[in-house]
């Protein structure tokens, strides 16, 4: 849970805006669901509530293909990465067409969920 008090305000109008629109659209298959978004009253604690996800990119990379991990050839891996870009440039597509840019793209913030 990030406090909003250690980010400017900015960065907070910014993120409540995004969250704003993205619990106002159909949902995106490829994206994590925000179901809702708020100020915990009497607080400095602002929470989002959203679907599970069950890791993400970079924890995925390190664990199912490291370089000591004989189980899974390289080539997969590439096959395996291109798919996973490819899944990320649609839900990055679909929030900029919503007008939202995702300043911190990178694998520890590339969610997976079960599909």
């Amino acid at each position: 849970m990030r406090r909003f008090a250690q980010i400017n305000t900015d960065e907070i109008l910014n993120e409540i805006r995004a969250l704003n629109i993205l619990c106002a659209v159909p949902q995106c298959p490829y994206l994590i669901h925000v179901f809702d978004h708020g100020w915990v009253p009497g607080t400095d604690i602002y929470f989002v509530d959203m679907e599970r996800a069950s890791g993400n990119l970079a924890m995925y990379i390190r664990e199912v293909h490291s370089l000591e991990n004989k189980n899974y050839p390289h080539l997969w891996f590439a096959e395996d990465g291109l798919r996973m870009l490819w899944d990320v440039s649609i839900g990055l597509r679909f929030i900029h067409d919503k007008g939202i840019v995702h300043r911190d793209m990178k694998p520890a913030n590339g969610t997976l969920k079960s599909v």
